[in-house]
């Protein structure tokens, strides 16, 4: 889906991920740059959505207690649990990361 916003075209785009944590003992799930974690246990996944304009710049960074997950610059994202139920219960979207900086 294109839109316009002072002349310029973005392209949106939708990146569905499974995050699975594979360690035998709970660790915490993080979402970034809106702070939330919640408490991921052993052998259970995830599921990501995430939209955003232009090129996806999703960042995954696994640590040894802990998965974080970074959105990118006009992008929101929702956390699933294993039965479909929205991590963090919003009934309105998080707010979109702004960009770097503003075009004029």
């Amino acid at each position: 889906m294109a839109t316009k916003s002072r002349n310029k075209v973005t392209n949106h785009v939708r990146v569905e991920l499974r995050v699975y944590n594979d360690y035998d003992n709970k660790i915490q799930f993080w979402l970034e740059p809106w702070g939330e974690f919640w408490d991921m246990e052993p052998k259970i996944f995830f599921n990501i959505i995430a939209k955003g304009p232009d090129i996806p710049n999703l960042e995954i960074l696994y640590r040894k207690d802990c998965i974080i997950v970074v959105g990118w610059s006009g992008s929101v994202l929702w956390i699933y649990d294993k039965n479909g139920v929205e991590l963090g219960g919003y009934t309105e979207e998080r707010h979109r990361i702004p960009s770097p900086a503003l075009e004029l």
